[in-house]
C-alpha cells in the first residue's frame, strides 16, 4: 500500500459505511473529491470513486508529491452524516471510521520499497510505494471489491462528508476532501 492507495483505503472507510442488508454498496453516483491543503503543501492531488456494482467501485487517484515525505506521517481522517441538519462525526471504531494514525506508513509493506516498477500491480508505475514517499506524480486507477457486511440500510442512508489530513510533525502536508450520497 502507498500514500495512493492509502487514499483508497480512505475511499474504503468512506464505503464501509454504505454497507447494506443486501451486502451491496450503493452509492448514488459519481463523487469526485477536492484538495483542501494550505498553499504551501507538498502533496495535491484528487480522487474519484464511480459504483460499478454490488460491492464494487473504481477508484481514480492522481497526486502530484513535491518534496519527499518519510516517517513519521500522521493521517487524520474524519467522517460526517447529516443528520436532519446537523453534520455528525462517525466515531473511530476498529480503526474505521474518523480516526488518527500515528503513521500511515507503517500500513505500507517494506518488500516493495523499491526502484519504480517494482511495486505490485496496479502501482507497478508509481515513484514509490512505501515511504519515503518520494517527489512525483501518483496515479492509479482501479476496480476495488469491498467485502459484504450486512448493516441495516436505514442506519447507512444519506449524506456523507469525508476528509483525510496529512500531517510531518504538526505541519499538514496535504489534505483531501469528498461529498458523497448514500
Amino acid at each position: 500500500m502507498n500514500f495512493s492507495m492509502y487514499i483508497s483505503t480512505l475511499c474504503l472507510v468512506a464505503a464501509a459505511l454504505v454497507y447494506e442488508d443486501a451486502s451491496a454498496i450503493n452509492i448514488e453516483e459519481y463523487a469526485s473529491s477536492s484538495d483542501c491543503s494550505s498553499g504551501g503543501a507538498p502533496l495535491k492531488g484528487s480522487f474519484s470513486l464511480n459504483p460499478t456494482g454490488p460491492n464494487s467501485v473504481w477508484v481514480s487517484i492522481d497526486a502530484h508529491v513535491d518534496e519527499e515525505l518519510d516517517s513519521p506521517l500522521k493521517a487524520v481522517v474524519k467522517i460526517q452524516r447529516k443528520v436532519f441538519w446537523w453534520w455528525i462525526t462517525m466515531p473511530c471504531v476498529s480503526d474505521y471510521g474518523s480516526c488518527t494514525y500515528q503513521d500511515m506508513c507503517q500500513f505500507l509493506p517494506p518488500a516493495y520499497n523499491g526502484p519504480p516498477g517494482s511495486c505490485p500491480a496496479p502501482l507497478q508505475d508509481l515513484p514509490s510505494c512505501q515511504c519515503p514517499l518520494r517527489t512525483g506524480t501518483y496515479s492509479v486507477k482501479s476496480d476495488i471489491d469491498i467485502p459484504s457486511i450486512k448493516i441495516p440500510s436505514w442506519l447507512i442512508s444519506g449524506n456523507y462528508w469525508a476528509q483525510i489530513k496529512l500531517y510531518k510533525n504538526s505541519r499538514e502536508v496535504g489534505c483531501n476532501e469528498i461529498y458523497f450520497s448514500v
